[in-house]
């Protein structure tokens, strides 16, 4: 499984703090009124049988390695990380380089470059 940011790849194990991040980036961003651009989420997943897959887009709410909650029109959809194939999240560049900055240990580094992703 991948998660990918315009071709940035994440590790699997950083997944959940990653997401965890977005939305905290996205729920910061609508409490104080910030303007950002909104691309939604593209998640992939196994159907119940197993023997295709189908592509929702949405929001993720919350990824934890085990359960996957998104928004998709009206819905909320929960899957089993077993179900989930695929999750592409577009970022900005500045919130793709917080992000990575803070998966190598940059943690101001990080806060500066999440702070500015707010304000573009």
């Amino acid at each position: 499984m991948k998660v990918e940011d315009r071709g940035w790849r994440i590790e699997n194990r950083m997944r959940p703090l990653v997401l965890l991040l977005s939305t905290l980036v996205a729920s910061l961003s609508t409490l104080f009124g910030l303007s950002t651009l909104h691309a939604e989420d593209r998640v992939t997943v196994r159907t119940e049988t197993g023997s295709g897959q189908a592509v929702l887009t949405g929001s993720v709410i919350d990824w934890n390695g085990e359960r996957l909650r998104m928004k998709a029109g009206d819905d909320v959809r929960e899957f089993d990380a077993s179900r989930v194939a695929d999750v592409v999240s577009p970022r900005l560049a500045t919130h793709v380089a917080g992000l990575k900055a803070l998966s190598e240990g940059r943690a101001d580094e990080a806060h500066a470059s999440l702070t500015k992703a707010l304000a573009e």
